[in-house]
């Protein structure tokens, strides 16, 4: 049976990346007794990729480059390690490593898409898996805990601070533009009739296909996903977790060859088919037709809305209220919005804010590529600026202790070196 190292990386490699070759494993490291195995440090390095977005089948040298800083951070967790066993004032209890393990199953399980094929990945039961890692487990919060009662010790003087920001002022980042604003997002909601004749016609093209068995045909003649549509509707490989919940249900419960009735979401109906199944993975296609409302629906709407805009033009407590109440009904982008950084907004949203210089003000009813129409009280907006230690001295206090902490941290491990076994055989 392969080694619950190599199990936990294979899983790893499945989720992020697919290797050509077959990997090879080795010990690379030790520390003390701590055995640091060559798929540690590929495992460290598949999610330092994952985390900074780096595509590895377009970027093949990340590995090679950055393997050394891996395997050096791999050996200083352990030194932390050794070090955290001799403080007897840090504990780890049972219920600690229970409740990490049971959240790492939880999200283990979410990837794989059920424990069955969670367990075929491992190829053992989630019991034995939990049993296997408790011990790593435990290392990693004793590390944890170690660090943080190391960090809570080190305190920032202001004349540090200010050292701190003359020394990096000028590589410091941009504090991005910001906005304050409120959204009123009202949907242009199509009737029963509408919605059942969207209904019957996507059952009529599913019943076509199934007679002439041309998916794409039909996907590329009726689909009005632009995205897929002149791909005869295929979506290639989904993980869950990247589509909506009503789609996503659907498109894993089918079986391969398979197309489902037609599904509603937020963007119309859909009709699915399983191409193929791969691990923890489905083959997609689609053909989307949208519930598009009658003029006589959009112009009813338009009037609700304008008398809305009328009401609250002046009145932004109301505008305020309004907006909370709508998030709660409709569960969208209506809602109060304090300093939100510009790159955090939709984009056509922060399209519409650029169009106005002057505020407070109150934009007249917008008809979005939604079939909502949106209501926008603009507040206050600031520009994208460099940091000042006026401007920002909480940030830059805090970046100045971060600075401080890992220098003071890098310093003591390399101390802390000379008096621990340490051999790299790599």
């Amino acid at each position: 049976m392969t080694s619950m190292k190599n199990k936990k990386f294979i899983f790893l490699f499945f989720i992020f990346y697919t290797f050509s070759e077959e990997l090879i494993d080795g010990i690379v490291a030790k520390v003390e007794n701590n055995i640091i195995l060559n798929s540690d440090v590929l495992q460290t390095l598949q999610i330092q990729a994952a985390q900074l977005g780096v595509n590895l089948s377009r970027n093949p040298l990340y590995i090679e480059e950055n393997y050394p800083q891996a395997l050096d951070f791999i050996i200083n967790q352990n030194i932390i390690f050794e070090l955290a066993k001799k403080d007897t004032l840090i504990e780890v209890s049972g219920d600690e490593i229970s409740s990490t393990v049971d959240l790492e199953i939880e999200m283990m399980v979410d990837r794989a898409g059920s424990k069955i094929e969670l367990e075929n990945i491992l190829d053992m039961s989630i019991q034995e898996y939990k049993m296997d890692i408790w011990d790593e487990i435990e290392k990693k919060i004793l590390i944890e805990k170690y660090q943080q009662n190391y960090m809570s010790k080190i305190d920032i003087t202001r004349p540090e601070v200010v050292s701190f920001y003359n020394t990096y002022s000028d590589s410091l980042p941009l504090i991005p533009s910001t906005s304050t604003f409120s959204i009123i997002e009202i949907p242009i909601k199509p009737n029963s009739t509408t919605e059942k004749n969207t209904y019957l016609f996507l059952k009529s093209i599913k019943d076509s296909i199934l007679q002439n068995d041309n998916f794409e045909y039909f996907a590329k003649k009726y689909s009005e996903d632009p995205g897929s549509k002149q791909n005869g509707g295929d979506l290639g490989y989904i993980l869950r977790g990247n589509l909506v919940r009503e789609f996503e249900e659907v498109a894993f419960s089918l079986e391969e060859g398979q197309i489902s009735d037609p599904v509603k979401t937020i963007f119309g109906y859909h009709l699915i088919k399983n191409k193929k199944r791969q691990g923890q993975k489905v083959h997609i296609k689609h053909i989307l037709i949208q519930i598009k409302p009658t003029s006589v629906e959009v112009n009813e709407t338009e009037k609700y809305v304008k008398n809305i805009y009328n009401e609250t033009a002046n009145n932004s407590y109301l505008f305020d209220s309004l907006a909370v109440e709508y998030q709660k009904k409709y569960n969208n982008l209506s809602g109060i919005y304090y300093k939100k950084n510009d790159d955090l907004i939709d984009k056509d949203i922060v399209e519409l804010l650029n169009e106005f210089k002057n505020y407070p003000i109150s934009i007249n009813p917008i008809k979005s590529y939604k079939n909502t129409y949106y209501l926008i009280y603009i507040k206050k907006r600031t520009k994208e600026q460099r940091p000042s230690l006026e401007n920002s001295w909480n940030l830059i206090e805090n970046m100045a202790k971060n600075n401080k902490i890992t220098l003071s941290f890098d310093m003591w491990i390399n101390s802390e070196k000379e008096h621990i076994y340490i051999q790299k055989f790599k």
